[in-house]
This record gives C-alpha cells, sequence and structure tokens, in this order.
C-alpha cells in the first residue's frame, strides 16, 4: 500500500460537497467556465443530474482534504452490467502518479459495494496517451474487469 492510497478518502457526492464537486475541472481550459461538456468529458454537472436520474452513485474522491476526483459509477440498467461511468482527475493533479491509485481504489469499492465480477470502464478513443500511461503503470488493460 503506497503513501497515496493511505491518505485518500471516498466519500458521497452530495448536498456538503455539491459547489466544490462542480467547480472540479479536468482542464485549466476549463476552469472558468460552467459547460455541460468539457474537452474528454461530460461536466461534473452533466453527471451529478444523471446520478439523480438514473439511481447512479457519485463519488468525490480527497487527497486529505482536498477534492482531487470526481466519479460516477452504478448498474447500467439498458445493459444490466456495473459500469466506472466517468472518473474525473482535476487538471491540477494530474501527471503526480495519483491516478492509477485513486482507479484501483474506486473498482475495489464497486466490486465490495455491488458484489460484482465484471466491471465496465468507459474509455475515449481519442485520450490515448494518457490511457496508455496508466496502462504502463499497473491499471487494466482491458475495458471489462
Amino acid at each position: 500500500m503506497n503513501l497515496i492510497s493511505r491518505i485518500i478518502i471516498l466519500a458521497e457526492g452530495n448536498e456538503k460537497n455539491y459547489w466544490e464537486v462542480i467547480n472540479l475541472k479536468s482542464d485549466l481550459y476549463q476552469e472558468k467556465r460552467i459547460q455541460i461538456f468539457e474537452r474528454w468529458v461530460g461536466s461534473n454537472t452533466f453527471f451529478l443530474a444523471g446520478c439523480q436520474a438514473l439511481g447512479l452513485n457519485p463519488r468525490a474522491i480527497y487527497f486529505r482534504e482536498t477534492l482531487i476526483v470526481f466519479a460516477t459509477h452504478g448498474l447500467n440498467k439498458e445493459t444490466e452490467k456495473y459500469e466506472l461511468i466517468c472518473i474525473v482527475l482535476g487538471h491540477s493533479f494530474q501527471g503526480k502518479g495519483c491516478g492509477v491509485t485513486i482507479l484501483k481504489a474506486v473498482i475495489n469499492e464497486m466490486a465490495e459495494m455491488y458484489t460484482c465480477k465484471e466491471i465496465y470502464l468507459s474509455v475515449i478513443y481519442v485520450n490515448f496517451s494518457k490511457k496508455n500511461q496508466k496502462i504502463k503503470k499497473g491499471a487494466p488493460k482491458k475495458s471489462v474487469i
């Protein structure tokens, strides 16, 4: 267990951290904008609405007391499969070596929460450089876990 995995806290996205979650951006360019979609992902606002409408679970992930990641996961009722719908790492925390640790923590939480054997991940095809970096560092190579 590395230092980061001992310090991260997976918390519920709720009314207490609503604005903090909405303001976490994956791209510096998006920092001063409120949009439905950022460059690579839907905005956190979009996914919070999806959680409410579709019964998904919003997760706010903190490093000590600083929000660094927002994730959404749950049962996709159309496919009847458990999915990690989105995971947004704040732009100022990218490239610091915490992404894979957080991804593994979220997947472990999902496996416990849903007692499922498979978890499906969304992968953005044009975002290969980041995907390949995660694969090199030990993240799952397939979209089914």
